[in-house]
């Protein structure tokens, strides 16, 4: 089955689902002129791709990512790893988080993955009022490469930049400001001299409004999610049963991404930019900045509200570690055979669940997951 691609930042009109299209090009009224001189030299990739699969290195986006395989004792036995690892595996619980003014419910998981990386670069936000306002709600995943300087930073400085803009009254669509907040952030730890990281990352703004009907006699509650990303940490809406991607793979193999970077007088080798590295937009990665942007693909959906359990139950987002190994279908199958399981409840640990098949399917990177319960 063919995935669902959810209309998004300069998508074409052949998407199946009705939502709504957000400029390329943020309003560059309130930036700096660099970050402005940013957009103007990023091209907006065409839709997200058919869904693809693969437990491929060359997806990951470090250079040279130490971790534990190449150094562990190669005489021990394949049974004592394997016993190791599925202890590990065992081991995994996620957080569960209430409901808020916008969701039922969260649950977060993240595991280093031992038996592969020793260090943790990955980062979760899960904020449900966001900038004190019980009608927002902030979830994001920032996972790192290169070291934590980009992640950290990220942690408290792009959700503040975030909030910032949304208050700025000229006019911009809330996309476009989620795009200078995302150039705003990227500037910023350039001038904080965070050089030698990056990090991809996924958003979402999970907000809720009153709006009047189509014959605009009677008033309705509606939620949107604004998503933003850049690289390949993605977010996927479960819609009918199927995933439905709201962000889009920033990944060198991409015919689009390539024909960006070979105008702005780079190359891609072996499917890596520069020959090093594997992902085309990221925060952080300064020495390789006129190739590898911050601009984020952005998109809008509307939350379908049906009564009975249907429309838009729940929302995933997810780094590489568990993409690699997992398609969105099969993570939205996942995720909807435990509350089969669990007669429907909303407070199920969804995301410990997929951590946990990520490890078991060989995920060779770190792995954090958030499923929000819409």
């Amino acid at each position: 089955m063919a995935p669902v691609v959810v209309e998004g930042t300069n998508n074409n009109d052949t998407n199946e689902l009705p939502t709504t299209a957000t400029s390329s090009k943020p309003d560059s009224s309130s930036m700096s002129s660099s970050t402005t001189s940013a957009i103007q030299e990023s091209a907006t990739p065409p839709p997200p791709p058919a869904d693809t699969t693969t437990t491929s290195s060359d997806n990951d986006p470090e250079e040279e990512e130490d971790c534990f395989g190449s150094t562990l004792d190669h005489s021990s036995s394949a049974s004592s790893m394997a016993t190791s690892a599925s202890a590990a595996i065992q081991a995994i619980n996620g957080t569960i988080y209430p409901a808020s003014g916008t969701f039922q419910g969260v649950s977060v998981a993240e595991e280093m993955n031992p038996l592969r990386r020793s260090t943790m670069e990955d980062v979760h936000r899960v904020l449900p009022v966001f900038d004190n306002d019980p009608s927002m709600s902030f979830v994001g995943i920032y996972d790192g490469h290169g070291g934590r300087d980009i992640v950290d930073f990220l942690a408290t400085e792009l959700e503040k930049n975030i909030a910032q803009e949304l208050k700025v009254e000229d006019g911009a669509s809330i996309p476009d400001k989620l795009a200078r907040a995302y150039l705003l952030t990227d500037v910023q730890s350039c001038q904080a001299e965070l050089m030698g990281s990056g990090a991809t990352a996924v958003t979402c703004l999970i907000k809720k409004s009153v709006k009047k009907t189509e014959g605009g006699r009677e008033e309705e509650v509606v939620r949107e999610i604004y998503a933003a990303n850049v690289g390949d940490s993605r977010a996927v809406l479960c819609r009918e049963g199927r995933g439905v991607r709201l962000t889009y793979d920033h990944k060198a193999d991409d015919g689009a991404e390539q024909a960006r970077i070979e105008a702005a007088g780079g190359f891609v080798l072996r499917n890596r930019v520069l020959g090093i590295l594997a992902v085309t937009r990221s925060f952080g990665d300064h020495r390789m900045k006129d190739y590898v942007v911050g601009l984020p693909y952005t998109s809008t959906t509307m939350v379908r509200e049906e009564e009975g359990g249907g429309g838009d139950p729940f929302l995933i987002l997810a780094c590489d570690g568990v993409w690699d190994v997992l398609s969105d279908d099969e993570a939205v199958g996942l995720v909807q055979g435990l509350w089969e399981r669990e007669g429907g409840r909303v407070d199920v640990d969804a995301a410990g669940l997929l951590v946990q098949e990520s490890m078991r399917r060989g995920s060779s990177d770190n792995i954090t997951c958030v499923v929000v319960v819409l």
